[in-house]
């Protein structure tokens, strides 16, 4: 699978770039880059969200939304950092469009992504929330640990969270920087309708 997805973004690199010197880039940045072929084997450079994300943005280029909306879903289904573009394509879409479009791209997204979250939703909804956000915030016992050199393990080795394994609202923390930067990228965003200032943001 995570060879498929590297192909398909492969794919996507001549496609939109042909023999430019882009494509050159790209291959430099992403195809040939060992930093991030290294990680393709166990999936940790995310490719599958990366191929998704990457394939309905070229397609929001081309105007073709709602198949864009069919990626940027199933982008959304594959994991959850995929959803901080949300507000970035919503956005680019509401810009560029019309009300009709925004619904259909918005409806192609959901549905494409609903797809894979429904049986899990009839099967056991309480699970699902639990593997997709408590785990990752902390909220379960069997939490996902404070990992990493960041802000976590910073506060880890000055006391103020006594464990890794230890709950922290760093939601509070997050919303308090992350809402001023989504507002001043959105903002940048809106001078200038790009792709590619689209992607920088997310």
């Amino acid at each position: 699978l995570y060879l498929a997805a590297y192909f398909f973004v492969m794919l996507l690199c001549f496609i939109r770039f042909k023999s430019s010197s882009a494509s050159i880039y790209f291959l430099l940045f992403i195809g040939a880059n060992p930093l991030f072929v290294n990680s393709l084997v166990p999936g940790s450079n995310d490719i599958v969200v990366i191929a998704f994300l990457l394939w309905s943005a070229f397609l929001l280029e081309k105007q073709k939304y709602i198949p864009s909306g069919i990626f940027f879903g199933l982008s959304l289904a594959t994991k959850q950092s995929a959803w901080f573009a949300i507000p970035f394509f919503l956005f680019y879409v509401w810009q560029k469009s019309g009300k009709k479009t925004f619904l259909n791209f918005s409806l192609a997204s959901l549905i494409s992504s609903l797809l894979f979250y429904l049986p899990f939703m009839i099967w056991n909804f309480r699970d699902l929330l639990d593997d997709l956000v408590f785990y990752a915030n902390g909220s379960l016992v069997s939490s996902y640990p404070i990992t990493g050199m960041g802000f976590g393990m910073l506060l880890v080795s000055l006391g103020t969270v006594p464990s890794i394994y230890t709950y922290y609202p760093f939601w509070i923390w997050q919303v308090a920087m992350g809402f001023p930067i989504l507002f001043f990228f959105l903002r940048r965003l809106k001078q200038d309708m790009n792709i590619g200032y689209l992607l920088f943001g997310y």
